[in-house]
Protein backbone atom coordinates (compact mmCIF):
# COMPACT_ATOMS: atom_id res chain seq x y z
CA UNK A 1 0.00 0.00 0.00
CA UNK A 2 1.37 3.72 -1.15
CA UNK A 3 0.00 6.72 -0.15
CA UNK A 4 -0.19 9.62 -2.46
CA UNK A 5 0.20 13.92 -2.72
CA UNK A 6 -3.56 13.27 -2.29
CA UNK A 7 -3.82 11.59 1.10
CA UNK A 8 -5.46 8.52 -1.07
CA UNK A 9 -4.38 5.33 -0.50
CA UNK A 10 -4.05 3.52 -3.42
CA UNK A 11 -2.44 -0.45 -3.74
CA UNK A 12 0.11 -1.74 -5.86
CA UNK A 13 -0.49 -4.16 -8.65
CA UNK A 14 1.81 -6.85 -8.96
CA UNK A 15 4.39 -6.94 -11.41
CA UNK A 16 3.74 -10.38 -13.25
CA UNK A 17 7.62 -10.59 -13.94
CA UNK A 18 8.47 -9.38 -10.57
CA UNK A 19 6.29 -12.72 -9.13
CA UNK A 20 7.58 -14.74 -11.51
CA UNK A 21 11.22 -13.97 -10.42
CA UNK A 22 10.33 -13.95 -6.64
CA UNK A 23 9.04 -17.65 -7.10
CA UNK A 24 11.90 -18.85 -9.12
CA UNK A 25 14.28 -17.43 -6.44
CA UNK A 26 12.87 -17.93 -3.33
CA UNK A 27 9.71 -20.27 -4.16
CA UNK A 28 9.65 -24.00 -3.45
CA UNK A 29 11.95 -26.65 -4.63
CA UNK A 30 9.95 -29.80 -5.88
CA UNK A 31 12.30 -31.62 -7.60
CA UNK A 32 16.07 -32.52 -6.85
CA UNK A 33 18.14 -34.16 -9.20
CA UNK A 34 21.09 -36.71 -8.08
CA UNK A 35 22.99 -38.72 -10.50
CA UNK A 36 23.46 -41.93 -8.99
CA UNK A 37 27.82 -41.91 -9.44
CA UNK A 38 27.48 -38.93 -6.66
CA UNK A 39 26.23 -41.69 -3.71
CA UNK A 40 28.08 -44.39 -5.60
CA UNK A 41 30.78 -44.86 -7.58
CA UNK A 42 29.98 -47.99 -10.06
CA UNK A 43 33.44 -46.99 -11.71
CA UNK A 44 35.58 -48.09 -8.79
CA UNK A 45 32.93 -50.74 -7.87
CA UNK A 46 33.68 -51.93 -11.59
CA UNK A 47 37.17 -51.92 -10.86
CA UNK A 48 37.24 -53.66 -7.94
CA UNK A 49 35.16 -56.58 -9.45
CA UNK A 50 37.85 -56.81 -12.25
CA UNK A 51 40.44 -57.12 -9.91
CA UNK A 52 41.88 -60.75 -9.97
CA UNK A 53 43.05 -61.32 -6.68
CA UNK A 54 43.36 -59.66 -3.22
CA UNK A 55 46.91 -58.20 -4.03
CA UNK A 56 45.16 -56.19 -7.19
CA UNK A 57 42.40 -55.06 -4.34
CA UNK A 58 44.94 -53.49 -1.91
CA UNK A 59 46.69 -51.44 -4.72
CA UNK A 60 43.23 -50.18 -5.69
CA UNK A 61 42.95 -49.09 -1.91
CA UNK A 62 46.47 -47.91 -1.49
CA UNK A 63 45.41 -45.71 -4.50
CA UNK A 64 42.46 -44.10 -3.30
CA UNK A 65 44.20 -40.58 -2.70
CA UNK A 66 45.15 -40.20 -6.27
CA UNK A 67 42.19 -41.32 -7.61
CA UNK A 68 40.55 -38.61 -5.35
CA UNK A 69 42.35 -36.03 -6.90
CA UNK A 70 41.66 -36.54 -10.02
CA UNK A 71 40.41 -34.21 -13.00
CA UNK A 72 39.62 -36.79 -16.00
CA UNK A 73 36.97 -39.40 -15.42
CA UNK A 74 38.70 -42.34 -17.68
CA UNK A 75 41.64 -43.12 -14.82
CA UNK A 76 41.93 -46.94 -14.72
CA UNK A 77 44.83 -47.09 -17.25
CA UNK A 78 46.92 -43.95 -15.41
CA UNK A 79 46.12 -44.34 -11.67
CA UNK A 80 45.71 -48.08 -11.42
CA UNK A 81 47.77 -48.90 -14.24
CA UNK A 82 49.52 -51.55 -12.51
CA UNK A 83 46.23 -53.98 -13.23
CA UNK A 84 46.76 -53.55 -16.89
CA UNK A 85 43.07 -52.78 -17.17
CA UNK A 86 41.69 -50.74 -20.66
CA UNK A 87 38.92 -48.15 -20.47
CA UNK A 88 37.04 -50.34 -22.77
CA UNK A 89 37.29 -53.47 -20.77
CA UNK A 90 35.79 -51.17 -17.40
CA UNK A 91 33.36 -49.49 -19.37
CA UNK A 92 31.88 -52.89 -20.94
CA UNK A 93 31.50 -54.20 -17.06
CA UNK A 94 30.10 -51.39 -16.34
CA UNK A 95 27.20 -51.51 -19.56
CA UNK A 96 26.28 -55.23 -19.27
CA UNK A 97 23.28 -55.20 -17.74
CA UNK A 98 23.98 -58.52 -15.92
CA UNK A 99 26.25 -56.65 -13.90
CA UNK A 100 24.25 -53.88 -12.95
CA UNK A 101 22.41 -55.56 -9.57
CA UNK A 102 25.63 -56.04 -8.84
CA UNK A 103 27.37 -52.79 -8.78
CA UNK A 104 24.74 -51.49 -7.06
CA UNK A 105 24.67 -53.33 -4.38
CA UNK A 106 28.81 -53.79 -3.92
CA UNK A 107 30.35 -50.27 -5.00
CA UNK A 108 31.32 -48.13 -2.75
CA UNK A 109 29.33 -45.33 -1.49
CA UNK A 110 31.35 -41.51 -1.44
CA UNK A 111 31.31 -39.28 1.03
CA UNK A 112 28.49 -37.05 -0.57
CA UNK A 113 26.13 -39.38 1.33
CA UNK A 114 27.27 -37.52 4.36
CA UNK A 115 25.71 -34.28 3.05
CA UNK A 116 22.55 -35.48 2.20
CA UNK A 117 20.85 -34.57 5.61
CA UNK A 118 22.01 -31.18 5.25
CA UNK A 119 21.07 -30.81 2.10
CA UNK A 120 17.55 -31.91 2.58
CA UNK A 121 17.41 -29.94 6.10
CA UNK A 122 17.82 -26.54 3.59
CA UNK A 123 15.36 -27.69 1.11
CA UNK A 124 12.33 -28.55 3.53
CA UNK A 125 13.47 -24.99 5.38
CA UNK A 126 13.12 -23.35 2.27
CA UNK A 127 9.60 -25.35 1.15
CA UNK A 128 8.14 -24.71 4.66
CA UNK A 129 8.85 -21.15 4.06
CA UNK A 130 7.42 -21.07 0.84
CA UNK A 131 4.28 -23.19 1.97
CA UNK A 132 0.97 -21.94 3.19
CA UNK A 133 -2.63 -23.06 4.29
CA UNK A 134 -3.72 -24.36 1.10
CA UNK A 135 0.07 -25.75 -0.48
CA UNK A 136 2.38 -28.17 1.61
CA UNK A 137 5.07 -28.40 -0.75
CA UNK A 138 7.05 -31.65 -0.28
CA UNK A 139 10.06 -32.38 -2.54
CA UNK A 140 10.72 -35.38 -4.75
CA UNK A 141 14.45 -36.52 -5.47
CA UNK A 142 15.05 -37.73 -8.50
CA UNK A 143 18.15 -39.88 -9.21
CA UNK A 144 19.55 -41.21 -12.38
CA UNK A 145 21.33 -44.44 -12.09
CA UNK A 146 22.28 -44.13 -16.11
CA UNK A 147 24.13 -46.46 -17.14
CA UNK A 148 22.65 -49.06 -14.52
CA UNK A 149 18.86 -50.00 -14.97
CA UNK A 150 17.70 -50.99 -11.41
CA UNK A 151 15.29 -53.88 -10.63
CA UNK A 152 12.22 -53.41 -8.91
CA UNK A 153 13.81 -55.23 -5.63
CA UNK A 154 16.97 -52.56 -5.91
CA UNK A 155 14.70 -49.49 -6.55
CA UNK A 156 13.27 -50.17 -3.13
CA UNK A 157 16.45 -50.64 -1.58
CA UNK A 158 17.94 -47.41 -2.92
CA UNK A 159 14.62 -44.93 -1.69
CA UNK A 160 15.25 -47.10 1.48
CA UNK A 161 19.06 -45.80 1.05
CA UNK A 162 17.87 -42.16 0.74
CA UNK A 163 15.95 -42.30 3.46
CA UNK A 164 18.56 -43.21 5.90
CA UNK A 165 20.76 -40.59 4.69
CA UNK A 166 18.56 -37.97 4.87
CA UNK A 167 16.62 -39.14 7.97
CA UNK A 168 13.44 -38.84 6.25
CA UNK A 169 11.36 -42.21 6.65
CA UNK A 170 8.67 -40.64 4.06
CA UNK A 171 11.23 -39.10 1.61
CA UNK A 172 10.11 -39.14 -1.73
CA UNK A 173 12.41 -41.24 -4.54
CA UNK A 174 12.00 -41.08 -8.28
CA UNK A 175 14.64 -43.03 -10.13
CA UNK A 176 15.44 -42.38 -14.13
CA UNK A 177 18.12 -44.17 -16.30
CA UNK A 178 18.96 -42.03 -19.22
CA UNK A 179 22.21 -39.67 -20.21
CA UNK A 180 21.86 -36.39 -18.77
CA UNK A 181 23.07 -34.85 -21.76
CA UNK A 182 19.93 -35.85 -23.73
CA UNK A 183 16.82 -34.77 -21.32
CA UNK A 184 14.23 -33.03 -22.76
CA UNK A 185 14.94 -29.21 -22.01
CA UNK A 186 11.50 -28.69 -19.80
CA UNK A 187 13.14 -31.88 -18.09
CA UNK A 188 15.96 -29.21 -16.82
CA UNK A 189 13.79 -26.67 -16.18
CA UNK A 190 12.30 -28.63 -13.45
CA UNK A 191 15.21 -29.08 -11.10
CA UNK A 192 16.08 -26.37 -8.99
CA UNK A 193 19.02 -28.30 -7.27
CA UNK A 194 21.05 -30.40 -9.31
CA UNK A 195 24.04 -32.31 -7.95
CA UNK A 196 25.39 -33.92 -11.50
CA UNK A 197 27.92 -35.56 -11.23
CA UNK A 198 27.75 -36.42 -15.55
CA UNK A 199 27.66 -32.35 -15.84
CA UNK A 200 30.69 -32.40 -17.85
CA UNK A 201 28.60 -34.41 -20.26
CA UNK A 202 26.49 -31.26 -20.62
CA UNK A 203 28.78 -28.51 -21.26
CA UNK A 204 31.42 -30.30 -23.41
CA UNK A 205 30.47 -29.42 -27.43
CA UNK A 206 29.91 -32.51 -29.62
CA UNK A 207 29.04 -32.79 -33.14
CA UNK A 208 25.71 -32.93 -33.06
CA UNK A 209 24.13 -30.58 -30.23
CA UNK A 210 22.62 -31.90 -27.14
CA UNK A 211 19.52 -31.01 -25.59
CA UNK A 212 21.66 -30.33 -22.58
CA UNK A 213 23.94 -28.18 -24.34
CA UNK A 214 20.92 -26.14 -25.47
CA UNK A 215 19.25 -26.07 -22.05
CA UNK A 216 22.30 -24.85 -20.12
CA UNK A 217 23.64 -22.41 -22.73
CA UNK A 218 21.25 -21.24 -25.13
CA UNK A 219 17.97 -21.62 -23.29
CA UNK A 220 19.28 -20.75 -19.74
CA UNK A 221 16.71 -23.37 -18.24
CA UNK A 222 19.01 -23.82 -15.06
CA UNK A 223 19.76 -20.00 -14.63
CA UNK A 224 18.09 -20.16 -11.13
CA UNK A 225 18.96 -23.62 -10.22
CA UNK A 226 21.77 -24.57 -8.31
CA UNK A 227 23.97 -27.21 -10.04
CA UNK A 228 26.79 -29.15 -8.13
CA UNK A 229 29.29 -31.28 -10.17
CA UNK A 230 32.48 -32.42 -9.58
CA UNK A 231 35.56 -30.55 -11.10
CA UNK A 232 36.87 -32.25 -14.49
CA UNK A 233 38.65 -31.03 -17.53
CA UNK A 234 37.55 -31.49 -20.81
CA UNK A 235 38.98 -29.92 -23.38
CA UNK A 236 42.51 -31.73 -24.48
CA UNK A 237 44.30 -28.63 -24.38
CA UNK A 238 43.81 -27.74 -20.91
CA UNK A 239 44.30 -31.88 -20.25
CA UNK A 240 47.84 -31.33 -21.90
CA UNK A 241 48.47 -28.20 -20.37
CA UNK A 242 47.74 -29.10 -16.83
CA UNK A 243 50.46 -31.77 -16.42
CA UNK A 244 52.79 -28.89 -15.81
CA UNK A 245 50.45 -26.77 -13.50
CA UNK A 246 51.49 -25.76 -9.88
CA UNK A 247 48.70 -25.93 -6.85
CA UNK A 248 48.17 -21.99 -7.33
CA UNK A 249 47.35 -22.52 -11.52
CA UNK A 250 45.35 -25.19 -10.83
CA UNK A 251 42.96 -23.86 -8.36
CA UNK A 252 43.00 -20.78 -10.58
CA UNK A 253 41.65 -22.94 -13.32
CA UNK A 254 39.08 -24.31 -11.49
CA UNK A 255 37.92 -20.92 -9.89
CA UNK A 256 38.19 -19.18 -13.50
CA UNK A 257 35.89 -22.31 -14.86
CA UNK A 258 33.33 -21.90 -12.09
CA UNK A 259 32.68 -18.30 -12.28
CA UNK A 260 32.43 -18.87 -16.55
CA UNK A 261 29.63 -21.74 -15.57
CA UNK A 262 27.96 -19.15 -12.97
CA UNK A 263 26.72 -16.92 -15.96
CA UNK A 264 24.24 -19.99 -16.18
CA UNK A 265 23.72 -21.10 -13.42
CA UNK A 266 24.18 -20.94 -9.30
CA UNK A 267 26.97 -22.97 -9.46
CA UNK A 268 29.93 -24.63 -7.54
CA UNK A 269 31.68 -27.60 -7.13
CA UNK A 270 31.51 -30.85 -5.02
CA UNK A 271 34.40 -33.57 -5.20
CA UNK A 272 32.85 -37.20 -4.02
CA UNK A 273 35.51 -39.11 -2.73
CA UNK A 274 36.10 -42.33 -1.12
CA UNK A 275 37.13 -42.69 2.05
CA UNK A 276 38.83 -45.72 3.26
CA UNK A 277 38.54 -46.75 6.74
Amino acid sequence: MIETTDRKEQYCEVDPYLDEIMEETFGPIENVYIDLRYIQDFYLGAILALCKSKDEIQYVIDNIDYYNSRYTEDVVETVFSKLHLTEVEVQAYIHDPKNHSFLFKTSPVTDFCKMLKDINEDIEAQNTAASSNTKNVVSIYNINTYPLVLNNKDKIQLKEKLQWFTDRKNLLVASMSMPIENMSIDTYKEFKYMFAYDFYKIIQPTPLQTSGFTAFYEKRCLYNSFVYAPFRIVNDKVLEEVKYYDTDKLKELVLDTARYLSICSKFSYINPEIIVR
